[in-house]
């Protein structure tokens, strides 16, 4: 059954970081001093986000591979409405001109299982240096706990990188169960645990 989500708020952070990791062919831009652009992508932002995601579906370092091609996949079944109650989150540069203008940073995704149970699915950040998965996670807890109203969310781990940076650092608790994109162990976030740390975590301000 198909859920009315409410949309979720764009916001905006400084960018304090330089990039340390680029996959593109020239030299890495710098974004220092600009803004970071979080906001949810509709229906018609897929073609952009797929042609975004192709050079990394084989980029085998860091599991690139696996995770935007399950990406990839998910969004598909999102444009043809095969996967129910999803949303993806996307952070863009804001405030540079020329070839990087609104470039895509990276992106996450999840879904409604319920009107209690959220479900995150992957983040990945197209760049290194700039914190965009830290950001696109914490923007994806916010959107499941202070937006939909929600009580818990469920999340796997794909790499170790996400379970390092992410997992231990949330306080999530270990529960029985597989997640449903057919990864490893089920972990979940109640929403005490998110009450915690939302106040370090979950930054920016609301365009």
């Amino acid at each position: 059954m198909e859920i009315q989500m409410k949309p979720y708020p764009p916001k905006r952070l400084t960018v304090y970081r330089s990039i340390r990791g680029f996959f593109g062919p020239d030299v890495a831009p710098n974004f220092k001093g600009y803004e970071m652009i979080i906001s949810q992508a509709t229906k018609q932002d897929i073609p952009m986000i797929l042609d975004a995601l192709k050079t990394f579906t084989t980029q085998e370092k860091d599991y690139y591979d696996l995770v935007t091609s399950r990406f990839y996949s998910e969004l598909v079944a999102w444009k043809y409405g095969v996967l129910k109650n999803h949303y993806c989150l996307i952070a863009k540069i804001g405030g540079v001109e020329g070839k990087y203008a609104d470039m895509l940073l990276g992106l996450a995704n999840g879904r409604m299982q319920d009107e209690k149970t959220g479900i995150s699915y992957h983040t990945v950040a197209l760049v290194r240096g700039l914190r965009v998965g830290g950001h696109l996670f914490a923007a994806k807890m916010e959107y499941h706990f202070d937006i939909l109203g929600q009580k818990e969310v469920l999340l796997t781990a794909e790499t170790p990188i996400g379970f390092r940076r992410f997992f231990e650092a949330w306080r999530l608790e270990k529960c029985p169960g597989h997640h449903e994109v057919g990864a490893g162990e089920l972990y979940k976030l109640p929403r005490e645990h998110y009450n915690l740390v939302k106040t370090s975590r979950v930054l920016g301000e609301r365009i």
